[in-house]
């Protein structure tokens, strides 16, 4: 039988009625089998590998649009996308294998390729190559752990981050393009099955949408869930470029999204069941490999590389005109010292919000306060300072190691769990030590002697942060 250069897996007869497992686990040795003896030799791979199209790279605008949303979606008709006919096999392929997963037969994640070999031609796509190489570097990697999702009737997940350390765990995040998680959805997704919606421009953001303290619990109505995510997001004052984007897309389309964007799986809907629809979403984990020394998309050079105007201005949502500034720096290969916002620019985009350049003083201020938005914007602009003014240096080091707000470590608060306003003042000076590190760490060695210090502190969670820089070891 043609089919269409993908191997035939054709099914042993199915067992009884009675013996549902075994017949799952006989599907599942035949897939095995066809994945076998479909699989090249290594030599013939990395041959394949050799002769396949280039990758199609994303262009400057792009790269900036992906900065600053923190996303890119890709279309299946796009030029270097798999054919069409492929996603359906996908989909049919991963159904299958829900169904023996739920058989209780295997786990659907982390086997997936080799589960279904068809997947590999949507990941190995010039488009899809294309887009990884331009937001991590070449020589990319997938991480072991990936998984296939499959939305559930009327049952939501909340507004989260993917755990930094693989099957949960936490660790500092990154607001530089050093890891990604890249969706594939096989089927047409629409909004009655359960789409991902993305919360655009929140990988800068940790204090982000949080649940209700009851929780929502299974007599909580549809109509009442969907009340609880728009206030938990609108309570937090973000810009409206952040709004809920969900990702509505057509079969074979592809999402690559920075790691720590803020995300959740809406539910599946009853129309959708009734008509027995499902919705699948392959999701692999991938990771940079190298510092980038260069641009690794199809760069331009522009009189305004140093500090694009598609990222500046009083128009910068978040204040983010910095943060996104020092990411593309980064990107482009620019020197630590070399890489933040020119105080020049800086003074401008305050000029344009009405405003004139803020001291030293009122950036401290601002870091130190309970809006995380004001304190990373603050952070990142202190360190665009540091370079030349001393002063800046000094408060970027003092909200690391000072006693901001306290840390309920024995100085300067109380003990964990006290409640109430210690442990409000503990959160805030934990989250002014964050916003801070991430502007120290943009200055790379100048910040050397800041975290030096901080592991000498004499309070717990000082030593905790300085770490820190072990945690970007990519970005330094």
């Amino acid at each position: 039988m043609d089919t269409g250069g993908r191997c035939s897996t054709a099914r042993l007869p199915a067992a009884t009625a009675t013996n549902e497992e075994m017949a799952a686990t006989r599907r599942r040795l035949t897939g095995v089998h066809a994945h076998l003896r479909c699989s090249p030799s290594p030599s013939a791979a990395a041959a394949a590998r050799d002769e396949s199209p280039a990758p199609i790279l994303l262009d400057d605008a792009a790269m900036k649009e992906f900065i600053k949303t923190g996303f890119v979606l890709l279309a299946p008709d796009a030029a270097g996308m798999p054919p069409l006919d492929v996603h359906q096999q996908n989909w049919t392929d991963g159904c299958a294998l829900q169904e023996d997963a739920d058989a209780g037969v295997h786990s659907v994640g982390d086997n997936i390729v080799a589960s279904i070999p068809g997947v590999s031609t949507v990941l190995e796509a010039p488009a899809v190559r294309g887009v990884l190489q331009s937001v991590l570097g070449e020589g990319y990697t997938y991480h072991p752990h990936h998984f296939m999702h499959m939305t559930s009737p009327q049952t939501d997940q909340f507004w989260h981050k993917d755990s930094g350390r693989p099957w949960g765990g936490r660790k500092m995040r990154h607001h530089q393009s050093i890891e990604a998680m890249l969706l594939y959805y096989p089927q047409d997704t629409t909004e009655d099955l359960g789409p991902t919606v993305l919360l655009p421009g929140t990988p800068y953001w940790e204090d982000g949408p949080k649940p209700p303290k009851e929780g929502m619990g299974a007599a909580t109505t549809p109509d009442e869930k969907d009340s609880i995510f728009r206030s938990s997001f609108e309570r937090l004052g973000w810009p409206e470029e952040t709004a809920p984007h969900k990702v509505v897309v057509p079969a074979g389309s592809v999402a690559i999204v920075h790691f720590d964007i803020y995300h959740r799986g809406s539910r599946r809907l009853e129309s959708a069941d009734d008509e027995g629809r499902k919705r699948l979403m392959y999701k692999f984990w991938l990771s940079r490999t190298a510092d980038p020394t260069s641009p690794s998309w199809d760069h331009t050079p522009q009189p305004d590389d140093d500090c694009p105007e598609a990222f500046g201005g009083g128009n910068a949502p978040g204040r983010l005109g910095a943060v996104w500034t020092h990411a593309w720096n980064w990107l482009r290969g620019a020197p630590a010292g070399r890489r933040a916002i020119d105080p020049a620019a800086l003074q401008q985009q305050q000029q344009q919000r009405g405003r004139e350049l803020s001291s030293v003083a009122e950036l401290q201020a601002e870091l130190l306060g309970d809006s995380e938005p004001e304190r990373i914007a603050a952070s990142y602009e202190l360190a665009a300072l540091a370079p030349t003014d001393p002063a800046a240096l000094a408060a970027l080091h003092h909200s690391l190691i000072g006693d901001a707000g306290g840390d309920g470590d024995g100085e300067g608060g109380e003990a964990r769990g006290d409640g109430g306003d210690n442990n409000a003042k503990m959160e805030l000076g934990l989250a002014a030590r964050r916003a801070a590190t991430f502007g120290l760490v943009s200055l790379g060695p100048l910040a050397t002697s800041a975290f030096l210090d901080a592991t000498a502190a004499s309070r717990p969670s000082e030593v905790r942060t300085s770490p820190s820089l072990s945690d970007f070891p990519l970005a330094y």
